[in-house]
């Protein structure tokens, strides 16, 4: 399998040069939550467009629309169960890749079962337990897309420690509240400094050919052939299967 290389041509490793940018803006988020004022957890939050009782569940559209999140997390756990059965993958270039796919897709599985105990009766206590599974999905994305896009090595060791750190972030918001003191914008730091990883990290070309275009596009092509290839517009409609 074709690789990008470790070492780049201004003589930077390559992980090195890919992971300024992410870097940054993780520390940018970082700060962001540490430093600024504390957020208090709007209470009109908890307000839905759908109050409507439908076959004795509250909320109904709000509450069953969570099943999504179990049929796309059971469907990507089924996928991912191929993969690792199969003698060579087709999606991955490493074994090690897979891990923060399983925790991911089991974190959005999750997600369906602790948003609608949430939507059922919304408070600040039942939305612990939506934000929870939420944010082990958000965290191992991040470290799924490091793999895949900057180091195999590097997102492999920040899958825990991530993880980790998206849970306590939502800890310390109840009990903040619960001590008198409540501060949301931690939750926020890690929810948006997620997804503002995980874009610049989608910009990179993946570091294998086989692996390019099986769950995003490249935006930016690589100056050479010989480490990769831009995306084709055929390669985007593959999906997940």
């Amino acid at each position: 399998m074709n690789r990008v290389t470790d070492a780049s041509r201004d003589g930077f490793p390559a992980p090195t040069r890919r992971a300024a940018v992410p870097a940054t803006l993780a520390l940018a988020a970082v700060a962001w939550g540490v430093f600024a004022p504390p957020l208090l957890q709007d209470q009109e939050y908890h307000r839905f467009a759908d109050t409507r009782l439908f076959i004795g569940v509250a909320n109904a559209a709000d509450t069953l629309s969570n099943l999504a999140f179990l049929i796309v997390g059971g469907l990507g756990l089924a996928f991912l169960q191929r993969e690792r059965t199969a003698r060579h993958s087709a999606g991955f270039a490493s074994s090690q890749e897979l891990t923060a796919y399983w925790v991911f897709f089991a974190g959005v599985a999750l997600t369906s079962v602790g948003s609608a105990y949430y939507h059922m009766t919304p408070d600040d206590a039942r939305l612990v337990w939506d934000r929870l599974p939420m944010t082990i999905a958000f965290m191992s994305l991040v470290a799924a897309v490091v793999s895949e896009r900057v180091s195999v090595r590097i997102g492999a060791g920040l899958l825990w420690p991530l993880v980790l750190l998206g849970l306590a972030s939502v800890l310390y918001w109840r009990w903040s509240a619960l001590a008198g003191f409540e501060n949301l914008r931690p939750y926020l730091a890690v929810q948006y400094g997620s997804i503002a990883v995980v874009i610049p990290c989608h910009c990179y070309t993946a570091r294998a050919i086989r692996t390019a275009g099986r769950y995003s596009c490249s935006l930016w092509p690589t100056p050479s052939p010989r480490w990769s290839r831009p995306m084709t517009g055929r390669s985007t409609k593959r999906g997940i299967g």
